[in-house]
């Protein structure tokens, strides 16, 4: 968590150094909220395999509330699901806020018998 907090914070500092004053009072990140969740969907390679994944993918949400970077921190092990992560965040959509602010969303790919 304080990894992350430092990340927020290092966000904000990069979007305040574009303000006209001094004067005007910092920009506090928050938590993003889900307007569009990330719908991953099971990579159709992976489905005979009997393999589940999970990959950790951050995200920086503009204040538009559009992702303006996808990477993957915490990688599954297979090539699909972390692309198909990936793919799935990027396509996510959050209500627009007043600083950019960075997120950490995990994805499950779980087959059900």
């Amino acid at each position: 968590m304080r990894r992350s907090l430092g990340l927020l914070l290092i966000v904000s500092a990069v979007a305040l150094s574009d303000m006209p004053s001094a004067a005007q009072t910092p920009c506090v990140p928050q938590r993003p909220r889900y307007i569009h969740e990330p719908q991953g969907v099971f990579p159709f390679t992976m489905l005979d395999t009997g393999i589940d994944g999970r990959v950790v993918v951050r995200a920086l949400v503009g204040t538009d509330g559009l992702p303006k970077t996808v990477d993957v921190v915490e990688s599954s092990g297979h090539a699909a699901f972390d692309a198909e992560a990936v793919r799935a965040v990027s396509r996510a959509r959050w209500q627009p806020m007043p600083c950019e602010a960075a997120m950490l969303v995990p994805i499950n790919f779980k087959q059900y018998k």
